[in-house]
Formats: structure tokens, C-alpha cells, sequence
């Protein structure tokens, strides 16, 4: 399945067509778009291997946790065990890293996806265009602070549609450029899954996030 698709899915879910999942941490029933799927893999010296399905191409038993600090406490303490029916040794820490990178891949793979169906608007005249035409979400390079100041990217971040992700030469590497400080992309499910990755990977991260993950909300 394309990450278009996934995408498309995804948004289906946090709608509430798809069944409510319950959180292992917290207990509470939500809608899968509002929760991160966990597989279970062999247990190894450090624990069990376990690692985020955030595309949902993973088949097998799976756990679903909100991606929050508190909930991942909690899964990380007994809750993951209950949700697999077998012991789960890991830790709170290591679910939020395991988490950032499986977003970290996840967002990549979705501006790739915007790349290849042509919903990416790259560079500063491009991405403002595509603003003004009603696109809903700019990403813009961790360094990339003189593009931040802009009135029209101010006034994005001021109505949830920036995020920050990358630096300029990690996201030229993607789109075949030495550089790229901003770019908008112009499909509704893939806008949306980037900013939701984006923001609770950054959550996750707490202080220091652009450091530690490279994606944080613009500020």
C-alpha cells in the first residue's frame, strides 16, 4: 500500500469510521487515529523487541497506546503486558525513542509519497503559492529560522499548519536539491499525517525536540 493510501487510512480512522482500539496505558477506547499501534517482537538481553506500526503494514497481535508521556508510563509499567497476554519488559523512555524514529520514518516516507504524486510545493515562492491556494500544511526546515519570520508563515503557525522537520540539507536530500528551507504539500491526508506525526513525536521529545528528533511545532 502507498503512503497516499495509508494516509487516506489513516484519516478514516481519526474520523471514528474505524473501530475504537483501547489505549494499554490509560484504558480509555479511542479512535486508531488518535493512537500508535505497537508489535511485539522476540525477547532479546535488553527486553522485548517492540516497535511502532505507524503505517499500518505490520500483521500479527498489536497494542495501541496514546503517544503521550503519561500513557506510555503506564503501558510501559504493566499495560503492554495485559494488551500482549504475555510479559513485556521496557520502558517508558524507550517506547517515546522507539517512537520519534518510527515517526522520524514515517514522515519521510509521506513526503516522499507528496513528492512522487507532485502534492509537494517546494522552496519559499512555492510553498507561500500553494498557502495562499489553501494548502494546510507547511513544513519547514529546524534551521531555517529566517523563513519562520515571514508574515505569511507566522500567520500559518498561528492556524496549526506548520510544523518543522529536518534540516535544510536532510530535506534538499529528499527532494534532490543541496538545500530546501520550506515546502507545503497540497493533499489533505497526507498534510494531516505529517502534522500529527510531527507533533506527537515532538511532545514525546519534550525539551530540546529539535535536537532530539529534529521535528518540533514552529514557533
Amino acid at each position: 500500500m502507498s503512503e497516499t493510501r495509508r494516509a487516506a487510512s489513516t484519516e478514516g480512522e481519526a474520523d471514528g469510521s474505524a473501530r475504537a482500539r483501547t489505549c494499554a496505558g490509560c484504558g480509555q477506547k479511542a479512535d486508531p487515529g488518535a493512537l500508535a499501534r505497537l508489535v511485539r517482537g522476540p525477547e532479546g538481553p535488553g527486553g522485548t523487541e517492540l516497535a511502532f506500526d505507524l503505517a499500518g503494514g505490520s500483521f500479527g497481535r498489536g497494542a495501541w497506546v496514546h503517544p503521550q508521556p503519561a500513557c506510555l508510563e503506564r503501558a510501559a509499567r504493566s499495560g503492554l503486558s495485559r494488551s500482549f497476554k504475555a510479559p513485556v519488559r521496557t520502558t517508558a523512555a524507550a517506547l517515546a525513542s522507539a517512537f520519534r524514529e518510527a515517526a522520524e520514518r514515517r514522515v519521510t516516507g509521506l513526503l516522499t509519497s507528496a513528492k512522487r504524486t507532485h502534492h509537494a510545493r517546494v522552496g519559499t515562492d512555492a510553498a507561500l503559492a500553494a498557502l495562499a491556494e489553501g494548502a494546510t500544511c507547511v513544513v519547514v526546515a529546524v534551521d531555517a529560522r529566517s523563513v519562520v519570520e515571514r508574515r505569511e508563515i507566522t500567520d500559518a503557525v498561528s492556524r496549526g499548519l506548520a510544523v518543522s522537520f529536518g534540516s535544510k540539507s536532510t530535506l534538499g536530500a529528499l527532494f534532490g536539491r543541496d538545500e530546501v528551507a520550506i515546502l507545503a504539500v497540497t493533499h489533505s491526508a497526507l498534510a494531516d499525517e505529517i502534522k500529527r506525526m510531527c507533533r506527537a513525536a515532538a511532545a514525546l521529545a519534550g525539551s530540546g525536540s529539535e535536537a532530539a528528533w529534529r521535528s518540533s511545532e514552529v514557533r
